[in-house]
Parts: C-alpha cells; sequence; structure tokens
C-alpha cells in the first residue's frame, strides 16, 4: 500500500499530506491508501482526478470512506499542472534575478 505521493515537513518525519493520483481504475484502492495514511499518521488525504470521476470520489467520500470526508480534499489534475507550470515559471524568475541564489529571500 504505497502512496503515489507522500509530502513531509521533514525529510526524516511522518506525511503531513498524502496524495493518490486516480484518473481512472480502482478508487476504493486510492481512498483505502488515503484512509490508511489518515489513521496511521493523521495525514491529510488528497485525491488528484479528473473532472469526470471527481463525483464517483465524492460518492465513496460520502459512503465507504466517510471518516475522512470532511478532511479528504479532491482536487482535479488540471489544477495540479497549473500549480506546477506556475511554480517552474516562479523558480526561471527567481534564478533571472538571483534570488534562488540566496537562501535569505527564499523564505
Amino acid at each position: 500500500m504505497r502512496l503515489d505521493v507522500a509530502w513531509k515537513r521533514i525529510k526524516t518525519g511522518i506525511p503531513s499530506h498524502a496524495f493518490e493520483v486516480q484518473i481512472g481504475g480502482d478508487f476504493f484502492e486510492a481512498l483505502s491508501k488515503l484512509k490508511h495514511a489518515w489513521d496511521k499518521w493523521n495525514s491529510t488525504p488528497i485525491l488528484v482526478t479528473t473532472e469526470e470521476y471527481e463525483e464517483k470520489a465524492r460518492l465513496l467520500l460520502e459512503g465507504s470512506f466517510h471518516e475522512i470526508q470532511k478532511v479528504a480534499k479532491i482536487v482535479n489534475i488540471s489544477r495540479i499542472v497549473e500549480l506546477h507550470q506556475l511554480q517552474r515559471e516562479a523558480h526561471k524568475v527567481k534564478t533571472e534575478t538571483g534570488i534562488s541564489n540566496n537562501p535569505a529571500l527564499t523564505e
């Protein structure tokens, strides 16, 4: 039961956020992994999916996975792609201006 992505605040710490990317297939398994991460580490469960499957995910959260319904996030994959593009652009600007080379300016 490996998560697609585990986001840790510190390298040796426990996951603060657990991600499963599900663009089809077995949503029950994906939500089971997220529920397990929430039970074990109190990680914020985040399901990344397409608009087509968001309703299916919500129905499972209302039923079998009602324990994590209030804490789980469903994020459209297009928003993740958008975030990645914005971060790449921000990194590019920081590099061009020299901000990324100065740790005091990146915090």
